[in-house]
């Protein structure tokens, strides 16, 4: 592992520890639930220019338009919405969720089958 990639993984595991208030769970819509469920299969890429310590968010290309593709979700709302999840702490920049958040999408993936 390179010494930018090891940058990247530090700061993505201080932004792990930050409390998640689990409370912002209520305010997911439905634009947001699709980009959560999809967002790990986001394609990312560490820009060699970015500053992955202080903001590992700023170190990443994201993958905007296959997002888009993936989830359904018109580009424009999908920028305005990735703002909030990012805001919330509902998303962090290696393609995870907190624990809350997973298990949530989990219990309305079980609703939605019937398990």
């Amino acid at each position: 592992m390179g010494k930018r990639q090891q940058q990247f993984e530090d700061a993505v595991s201080v932004l792990k520890a930050e409390p998640f208030d689990r409370r912002t769970i209520l305010l997911i819509n439905k634009d947001m639930e699709a980009m959560l469920v999809t967002w790990p299969y986001v394609p990312t890429e560490l820009r060699p220019d970015g500053d992955a310590t202080d903001d590992p968010w700023g170190a990443l290309d994201i993958g905007l338009a296959t997002w888009a593709d993936l989830s359904g979700v018109p580009t424009p709302v999908l920028q305005l919405e990735f703002e909030r999840l990012r805001a919330m702490r509902m998303v962090y920049p290696d393609g995870t969720s907190p624990d809350e958040v997973d298990e949530y999408l989990g219990n309305r993936a079980d609703a939605r089958i019937g398990s």
